[in-house]
């Protein structure tokens, strides 16, 4: 049988991407022992990915790693959609009363982010602002896979780091990439306010928080998509 394939533009690089429909063994990819399956999507995404613009031969984990956040989360709305179609079921526990409803989404009707018009444009976009107290003048930019994936890890191993998080996304100093993380930490908080206000501006992909009404008691509630466990693994 022929797989569904489809091909989509990427939302910060532009780059050409071709997926195909999965199986039974793309599913074994996400349950290794040895990786949770946050470190393991990767891996599935690239048996999922048959045609990468700029990379000749057989797409890698780091290939997928390499992409900035929106790119690598757009293939995996596609991923999703070429293996299950484009609607979203998925069951939500409501943080008011409890009750487990079943929703659907039409992962279609995701809302495109629009980056500020502060926001230099290129494959690698980024933000400049000088910071109010320090004054120095920073460049920021996006998060790659690498570095999601480093938040995650101390996420789930309960240490993370906000200002990890910070560091990473800094491109340059006053002009230069010879900063440490102490350098950054040390920024008084009004700096940090700031630059945490810059990068809310680099704004690219799609909107994957969702609203769902509680069935029993009308409670709102917010579902983020992709880290949904029904996202990777349908009812399973």
């Amino acid at each position: 049988m022929e797989r569904i394939r489809s091909e989509i533009l990427l939302p910060v690089s532009g780059r050409r991407v071709v997926v195909q429909e999965g199986d039974g063994y793309s599913d074994k990819i996400l349950v290794q022992r040895s990786k949770s399956v946050f470190d393991a999507l990767p891996d599935y995404l690239a048996t999922l990915v048959i045609e990468l613009e700029g990379v000749s031969g057989k797409v890698t984990r780091n290939d997928i790693l390499d992409l900035l956040t929106p790119d690598e989360e757009s293939i995996a709305l596609e991923c999703y959609k070429v293996n299950y179609g484009s609607k979203f079921e998925f069951t939500n526990s409501c943080g008011n009363c409890g009750t487990v409803g079943s929703h659907q989404y039409d992962i279609d009707k995701l809302a495109k982010k629009t980056p500020d018009p502060d926001v230099e444009m290129s494959p690698d976009p980024t933000i400049s602002v000088v910071l109010p107290r320090t004054k120095h003048q920073v460049v920021i930019g996006l998060l790659n896979g690498h570095k999601e994936l480093l938040l995650t890890e101390q996420i789930l191993n309960g240490t993370f780091d906000p200002n990890q998080s910070t560091f990473l996304s800094i491109r340059t100093i006053d002009g230069s990439t010879s900063f440490s993380y102490e350098d950054v930490i040390n920024l008084p908080l009004l700096d940090h306010k700031t630059i945490r206000a810059a990068r809310r501006k680099l704004n690219f992909g799609y909107e994957t928080n969702i609203a769902t009404r509680c069935p029993n008691c009308g409670e709102k509630n917010i579902v983020n998509i992709l880290v949904h466990k029904d996202f990777l693994f349908p009812l399973g």
